[in-house]
């Protein structure tokens, strides 16, 4: 694990498996090596390479979870914003056991977690309510709930399997979550201000270490 800043690069050889590597956001193949396109700490395991950084801007990534709003409903799809520098489509087929008789009908403002399909810097993202087994898997509309606004890197974090986050956060409260790498968090509490108080702890831990949840967890209910 290093530090990595835009225009750093290594060589292939540098990796196992170099034929068949793999990179992720962030990295570009140039000239036989590997060259960082934004700041992070780059890893390196096996065949994979990847970059982890925290931003603002999404960019879409192919089977990347994301939280989205729907803004505009159209004959066959929805368009729905999902934090990137395109609205996403969202076809109306795009859901479990969806027909053209029997599909969600959705409005604009209803929040859906869904997949990305298409990711391509030269075409709109397309995003789909079921995973790559065509099972909804959590994937669909989020009712009532609210959505915590912040960086990828906080995302990243809460999706980790062993997520001190979540688990920190789940002694505490009870709630339902779906994070988003887009740098959006859906939570559902059992009342308004609980689901306050969970935003409150989630917007603060964007800017602090995971050791320091215990703490602003007992400062935000002390309120």
């Amino acid at each position: 694990m290093s530090i990595a800043l835009p225009g750093d690069g290594f060589e292939l050889d540098d990796c196992e498996n170099s034929d068949t590597k793999k990179i992720g956001p962030g990295l570009m193949y140039r000239n036989d090596k590997i060259i960082s396109t934004k700041p992070g700490i780059l890893h390196k395991e096996n065949n994979k390479v990847w970059l982890e950084s925290s931003q603002k801007r999404y960019i879409p990534s192919l089977n990347d979870p994301v939280v989205g709003i729907v803004t505009a409903k159209l004959t066959d799809f929805y368009r729905v914003d999902i934090g990137s520098h395109q609205l996403a489509i969202l076809p109306n087929l795009a859901f479990e056991s969806a027909t053209k008789r029997n599909r969600p009908n959705l409005n604009v403002g209803s929040v859906v977690y869904a997949r990305v399909t298409v990711a391509n810097k030269d075409l709109e993202p397309e995003i789909s309510c079921m995973s790559i087994l065509n099972k909804s898997d959590g994937f669909g509309e989020l009712s009532d709930g609210f959505i915590v606004h912040c960086s990828t890197g906080l995302c990243k974090r809460t999706l980790k399997p062993d997520s001190q986050i979540l688990e920190g956060v789940g002694s505490n409260f009870t709630f339902e979550c779906a994070t988003g790498l887009n740098g959006r968090i859906w939570i559902k509490a059992n009342s308004n201000k609980e689901t306050i108080q969970l935003s409150m702890v989630l917007k603060r831990l964007d800017y602090s270490p995971d050791d320091n949840i215990s703490g602003i967890i007992e400062e935000i209910l002390s309120k």
